[in-house]
């Protein structure tokens, strides 16, 4: 039942007799429509389209809780815009949608017509072990040490999903999504504890973690942009509030499972929690005066996301990196990098390989292909000026301007890229089970035939990608 469930269509399980009122309609209308049709929403339509959707929530919050009288206009209390997903998407498709918009129902589509309305609950009656019960879990917890016992399940289930057949790369969504939930959790935990922030913030994802490409826990890479400072905010009083904040976050997420950075990009180390116009001076040495360190600092906080408050400031900085027009020194200091990294092969086309206890060989998946790999990808994203941020969205994206590199390479770039991410992903899978401890070498003896040839031909990429910097940069 598990396998069917990620790969049907959303239509299996689509209530097609939802109720549904007109715009024009009022609360009564809509309240009458759910009763008949014993459903837990109404679809309000409007010239032909869905323009809204009610639910029992808004029926006890907006309308009984606030004593409203039953004649008020649906337009009043109808939550907007709808949220939709289409007849032929998957039921994983609809499960990671509204784990990250946070709802329980999607207005079902078909050739942009209405086909009907699926909910959280048939979702979730499908599997027993569901992601979409466990992010509701989450959202139940009113201390760390709760969260930190259901936090650990997530590699259960992401073991479960891997097993069911499901893609590495979409995996890696589901479990972004559950984190998220989990981080914005302790946030709120953290704001009760210290009060209301003193000025809007922003706290932003960056690493795996920003680009949505985490497996299974890997290092914190956090930061907290908040907004500038006016006069009439004591700057010593801000500081503590939202360095007391990171401490409590970062030392929670801690007790979650989420080790500490070993480079310190976390929200507690007071570089990484400054005010919009610091991170942006930040920017601008970067790509004015490039140095190892700053190309360093690149390769994690480039790939930002904001994740929980004022997410504006994130996106008004990701604006702000991609107006910087001087960026040819930093660009150029990237590609020497990439090219200098050395190739994953040695002389006679094998993988370089490091030798433990045993005297087997082990190949680091991460430090030798898989991270340059990604770098390359945001280099030519930062030159572009693109502001995706995962990495098959900024080939997505670089196809789409016509890059010469990524056009050129782009199916043997995916074809490796997911080809990774499954192999990283299957061995930390067995790391687990096994209690070994969860990491990025792969012991090459353990390897299939096809295995080892899809991975010498993602070596071989690397390659080519390293000999195309050496000649597009002049290096």
């Amino acid at each position: 039942m598990e396998r069917f469930f990620f790969t049907s269509l959303v239509s299996y399980v689509t209530n097609v007799n939802y109720p549904y009122v007109d715009i024009n309609a009022t609360v009564a209308e809509a309240g009458k429509q759910m009763s008949l049709k014993n459903y837990s929403a109404c679809v309000v339509i409007g010239y032909g389209r869905p323009m809204g959707i009610i639910t029992d929530k808004d029926l006890r919050k907006k309308v009984v809780a606030k004593s409203l009288d039953y004649s008020t206009p649906v337009s009043d209390i109808m939550s907007a815009p709808v949220y939709t997903v289409e007849d032929d998407a998957t039921c994983f498709e609809a499960i990671v949608k509204m784990i990250s918009l946070g709802v329980n129902h999607l207005v079902v589509t078909s050739n942009d017509a209405v086909f009907g309305v699926i909910d959280s609950e048939s979702l979730m009656n499908l599997q027993t072990s569901s992601p979409l019960s466990f992010a509701k879990e989450i959202e139940m917890q009113n201390s760390v040490d709760k969260l930190a016992e259901l936090s650990g399940k997530i590699i259960s289930i992401s073991s479960t999903m891997y097993r069911d057949g499901l893609r590495a790369e979409n995996i890696t969504k589901i479990i972004s999504e559950l984190n998220d939930r989990v981080l914005r959790r302790i946030i709120d935990l953290g704001i009760e504890k210290y009060g209301k922030p003193p000025l809007n913030f922003c706290w932003i994802a960056m690493g795996s973690e920003g680009r949505k490409e985490q497996t299974f826990k890997t290092d914190q890479d956090n930061g907290i942009i908040y907004e500038d400072l006016d006069d009439s905010k004591d700057k010593k009083e801000v500081s503590e509030y939202f360095s007391q904040l990171a401490i409590f976050v970062n030392d929670s997420l801690v007790k979650c499972g989420f080790p500490p950075c070993p480079g310190n990009y976390m929200a507690k180390n007071p570089e990484w929690c400054q005010p919009l116009s610091k991170w942006k001076k930040y920017f601008d040495k970067f790509f004015s005066t490039p140095t190892n360190e700053a190309v360093l600092k690149g390769q994690i906080i480039f790939d930002f996301r904001g994740v929980y408050g004022e997410r504006m400031l994130a996106s008004e900085l990701r604006s702000y990196v991609n107006s910087i027009k001087n960026k040819s020194l930093f660009i150029n200091f990237m590609a020497r990098g990439f090219v200098n990294y050395g190739s994953p092969l040695n002389f006679f086309g094998s993988f370089i390989t490091e030798k433990d206890e045993n005297e087997d060989d082990l190949f680091d998946i991460k430090k030798r292909v898989l991270a340059p790999l990604v770098g390359i990808l945001r280099l030519f994203a930062i030159e572009e000026g693109l502001r995706s941020v995962s990495t098959m969205e900024r080939v997505n994206d670089l196809i789409k301007i016509r890059h010469k590199v990524v056009l050129e390479y782009h199916r043997e770039i995916e074809q490796a890229f997911n080809f990774l991410l499954d192999l990283r992903m299957k061995n930390q899978i067995i790391q687990y089970v096994s209690g070994k401890e969860v990491n990025n070498l792969i012991k090459i003896t353990n390897l299939s035939s096809i295995e080892n040839r899809n991975l010498k031909l993602a070596c071989q990429l690397l390659e080519k990608l390293q000999d195309t910097l050496k000649r597009r940069y002049g290096l």
